[in-house]
């Protein structure tokens, strides 16, 4: 309910600059027990609605007025939450206080409620930084941050907005701080909405009833990043989100020729990582340790996975070269904490490429019993063949072209792949199943 007390006519301050004084009545004497008139300097309409929470509590007298107070238990040096809770009316141009509102902070259970002339006062606080906030029917929660300081009255002035005056969030994201990063997925909650960022890390979330939100950025090999964004009816709240690459990355597999491992102990095949400058190689066969023999077992076995461990989130190529064939090579997404898909096919003509990939559940697990199947684009399959317990599937000696893979997985819908086959290289046909 409003308080009927005479409404304060702000239209003739719209659009230009004005000096106005505000004399505090002698029965509400200021923090610092001055009564002297305070000149406040007001430009455009934004500019009067942030001096009117400031200012708005020395408009209303409020002789003989008792605010109702609740407290919470002081549990060292202490400050006093106190001020103002009103709506304005955009159309008329004037603020009323609201009356018989409950003020509530978080953390804690402390409270208040506002008096006749729409003030309220929180005391014994515990200093520190809080969330502070009011509703009403027929208004938006009005929401806050305020930072209490020992013995002393902070100010928590309170504007609430119409129902149906709806507010939004703008924002970034970066990888680096700096640098956007697209298809990055933004969540607010509540109400919970989601969109995802444009290239260049950009995002909006419109029409949120004012309020708290959470804002979250997540995307598939990056640590996410969130924060708490106040929304205030009519105006757009802006959040700054950075994720970071996590750098639990592998890449595992093998070098074969589509049927056979390539190497053994007279001829090894020699892999290396590419990553920007940095280059790491190691050769495969190698023997096998003694203590990963069954017993018994001769002669020792040679180990022909591979693994590179500790990647971070990106782009790498894994080349592999034996004297025995035409070298070959694939180009990596390593995405945390999914393994990247290491195996390499070669030919030794050089004139065929391969297509070796690891098909995932919407959990990130590998998906046995997959159906996958290949064929030029737009043309009917050629081959097909199933994922192994590890989820991995391969198609060796394909001519170059562009290829679909469709896979087939339990109670998921098919999913196509786009993949470009060139010779002498195996494209990664990797595919993480969306519901």
């Amino acid at each position: 309910m409003h308080l009927p007390v005479p409404a304060v006519d702000l239209t003739s301050l719209r659009g230009q600059d004005a000096t106005v004084s505000f004399e505090d009545k002698p029965a509400c004497p200021s923090p610092r027990g001055s009564t002297a008139a305070r000149p406040a300097t007001l430009g455009t309409r934004p500019a009067i609605l942030l001096g009117l929470l400031a200012l708005f509590g020395s408009l209303v007298s409020c002789a003989n007025v008792n605010d109702r107070i609740m407290s919470v238990d002081p549990g060292g040096s202490t400050g006093t939450l106190t001020g103002l809770v009103a709506s304005f009316d955009e159309t008329t141009g004037t603020l009323r206080p609201l009356v018989g509102l409950r003020v509530e902070i978080e953390p804690g259970t402390a409270r208040g409620i506002t008096n006749a002339a729409g003030r309220y006062t929180i005391s014994n606080v515990v200093a520190g930084a809080y969330i502070l906030s009011a509703a009403g029917d027929g208004f938006y929660s009005a929401v806050r941050e305020v930072q209490v300081l020992p013995n002393s009255s902070t100010n928590g002035d309170l504007i609430l907005a119409p129902s149906g005056e709806t507010g939004a969030i703008a924002g970034h994201v970066t990888v680096d701080g700096i640098n956007g990063i697209g298809g990055v997925t933004v969540s607010s909650l509540p109400p919970s909405q989601v969109i995802t960022t444009t290239p260049d890390g950009v995002f909006a979330l419109p029409a949120l009833p004012p309020g708290l939100y959470t804002v979250r950025a997540e995307r598939d090999g990056y640590l996410p990043d969130q924060e708490r964004v106040i929304v205030q009816g009519g105006q757009v709240a802006i959040s700054r989100l950075n994720v970071t690459p996590r750098t639990d990355g592998t890449i595992s597999g093998s070098v074969s020729d589509g049927v056979n491992p390539v190497g053994d102990s007279l001829a090894t095949v020699r892999i290396s990582l590419l990553y920007g400058a940095q280059r790491e190689t190691i050769t495969r066969p190698q023997a096998t340790r003694p203590e990963q023999v069954r017993a018994g077992q001769f002669p020792l076995p040679f180990l022909h996975e591979y693994e590179f461990s500790r990647l971070q989130t990106g782009r790498y190529v894994v080349m592999a070269v034996h004297p025995e064939f035409a070298p070959g090579s694939k180009e990596i997404d390593v995405i945390p904490p999914r393994p990247a898909n290491g195996d390499v096919i070669l030919s030794r003509d050089g004139q065929t490429g391969a297509v070796t990939g690891t098909i995932f559940d919407p959990s990130d697990f590998p998906e046995a019993g997959a159906v996958v199947s290949i064929g030029l684009s737009g043309m009917p399959s050629i081959k097909t063949t199933v994922t192994g317990l590890d989820g991995r599937y391969f198609f060796a000696e394909l001519t170059p072209g562009l290829f679909d893979v469709s896979v087939v997985a339990s109670v998921f819908t098919t999913q196509v792949l786009d993949v470009l086959v060139t010779a002498g290289h195996t494209a990664d046909g990797s595919l993480k199943i969306e519901i």
